[in-house]
């Protein structure tokens, strides 16, 4: 269908955008190392087009178990035809191969961390400028709320909050995606322990002499 050969050509793109260019891990094949798999027939990367589901998503589908840390293969759902398909596909889709990415490193860190990096992607990696601007009410609206919030998805809150990274680039990194790629890189770890994101960032963040704490009153 038309609509997969263009799905396809956009998981392409991405790879080579935020896997090849940007420096993030690539998503985990779903070999268990047993002969059985997590999804699919074979090990590979799944993407399922679903008609009438509306949402786009990525799942996990199994833990790897030769490593000590929170990683996970996972698979991807997108409506081609619902609100995030259309002349949006191609925002969407790098959204969620960020989410593929993010599983590889660190699948249970602070639901903010991934939602607003997804989002840091879809702007800064992909160009999708208008992609997520309506998130950006529920930022302004309520300016008090803790950085690191989870709302629950209640809102657009934790993918709005993709401004507190484009903060960091522009304001602290004058501009150089490295800190974001170094953030993850940070945060892989032994299951139920440290470090987190903010913990990473305050690696990243060293050199300037400052740490996430002394971010979030100047962002």
């Amino acid at each position: 269908r038309p609509e997969a050969e263009e799905l396809i050509a956009f998981l392409e793109e991405g790879w080579r955008l935020e896997i090849d260019e940007l420096g993030m891990a690539a998503p985990l094949l779903d070999g268990a190392g047993d002969g059985s798999f997590g999804c699919g027939e074979d090990e590979r990367l799944d993407v399922f087009l679903w008609a009438g589901h509306e949402e786009s998503f990525v799942d996990v589908v199994t833990e790897m178990p030769a490593t000590a840390t929170e990683d996970y293969a996972t698979m991807m759902v997108i409506d081609p035809y619902g609100p995030y398909g259309g002349d949006a596909l191609r925002c969407t889709t790098l959204h969620e191969l960020h989410h593929m990415s993010q599983a590889a490193l660190d699948w249970c860190d602070a639901a903010v961390v991934y939602e607003m990096s997804a989002t840091f992607v879809e702007e800064v990696i992909a160009g999708c400028h208008d992609s997520w601007e309506y998130a950006l009410d529920d930022i302004q609206q309520a300016p008090e709320l803790p950085v690191d919030l989870d709302d629950g998805y209640a809102s657009w809150f934790m993918y709005g909050q993709a401004l507190y990274l484009l903060f960091l680039q522009q304001a602290i990194f004058v501009g150089d995606t490295a800190f974001f790629v170094q953030m993850w890189d940070g945060m892989p770890s032994p299951l139920g322990e440290d470090p987190d994101y903010q913990d990473a960032l305050d690696v990243a963040l060293a050199p300037q002499g400052l740490t996430f704490l002394d971010t979030v009153p100047r962002y």
